[in-house]
């Protein structure tokens, strides 16, 4: 077994094609047939006392379900016991995660002047949640975001500016991801097969093409920047994806430590951002293919689109 250079916790075989993600006492093992797995199941029970649990059915709060087409995660479980303990369980649901326009950092640097609306004092704030529930729950959107959630992302990055002293307002938003979270607690990621993907793509083809398994091998980012958007510092908030058979695999939303001077340098900055993702994306196909090969050639360029001013697109290849 060889340990991966992008993630301590993979181990990978490039003979038997067998991958063995490790987390703390957990282990998920994956390979072409069963065969493989035991083997490598009885050489571990040689060094240490552990049990098969069998397929993988739920692993840290992610639920698995698989079908031959394809297989789906959610955590529908998760959610029902986070809307409970915020005592939720039965709120309405809406239908997006904030508001828009949603302006917290009002809250976060009030203005001094007389005009201004009265801050709500600290006794009323603890009223609504102690700082303690509220670092509590933005962790919880944290985990969530982690596992599938990409439109999880920015508010989870937003909210989390709060966690020293929540205001009434970031309180209240995060009560609104809640309701969110509600409405949509049956929800999963599909990720197709590599067949069934082909082949649907084929069928939607005319005529259809058989060069579609070379079209979507490699995923494909798509990144964004909003400029000076926050009021307070003017600092800008950047956010990518990427998708592999139509399906998000890796995201992330975050402010940026410094201020962009035009909408072009903030559109970098961002795709600065997913650029670093796409490389650590790289090295794990590079694990994939070694396990079916015993070289690595990458065969097409990583594609990431970025929009400028939400009206222009250009490819950066990697």
């Amino acid at each position: 077994m060889l340990q991966s250079d992008s993630d301590t916790n993979l181990d990978y075989s490039p003979t038997s094609k067998l991958l063995m993600l490790l987390y703390v006492d957990d282990i998920l093992l994956t390979a072409p047939s069963d065969s493989v797995i035991e083997k490598m199941q009885n050489e571990l029970k040689r060094h240490y006392r552990m049990s098969d649990l069998g397929p993988a059915k739920r692993y840290l709060g992610i639920e698995i379900e698989r079908c031959e087409s394809h297989t789906a995660i959610y955590q529908q479980s998760f959610i029902g016991d986070l809307l409970k303990k915020h005592g939720m369980k039965y709120c309405q649901g809406v239908s997006t995660p904030l508001e828009k326009n949603t302006c917290l950092y009002r809250s976060l640097y009030p203005n001094t002047s007389e005009s201004d609306e009265v801050s709500v004092s600290n006794h009323s704030i603890n009223a609504l949640m102690s700082t303690t529930d509220y670092q509590s729950l933005v962790g919880s959107f944290q985990w969530l975001m982690i596992a599938m959630w990409p439109d999880l992302a920015y508010p989870a990055s937003t909210l989390g500016q709060f966690n020293s002293q929540p205001t009434s307002e970031s309180i209240q938003a995060g009560k609104r991801v809640l309701r969110y979270l509600q409405s949509t607690k049956d929800y999963a990621l599909h990720c197709p097969t590599k067949k069934s993907y082909i082949g649907h793509q084929r069928s939607h083809q005319d005529p259809p093409s058989k060069s579609a398994a070379s079209i979507i091998e490699w995923p494909i980012g798509y990144t964004d920047s909003d400029w000076a958007e926050d009021k307070a510092d003017r600092k800008l908030t950047y956010g990518y994806v990427f998708t592999l058979f139509s399906t998000a695999v890796s995201w992330k939303s975050q402010k940026s430590s410094t201020v962009a001077l035009s909408t072009t340098e903030a559109e970098y900055i961002g795709s600065c951002g997913a650029s670093k993702d796409a490389i650590w994306i790289t090295r794990l196909f590079k694990i994939s293919r070694e396990a079916e090969k015993s070289h690595y050639a990458p065969r097409h360029p990583r594609l990431i689109l970025a929009a400028f001013m939400a009206t222009t697109r250009v490819l950066l290849l990697l």
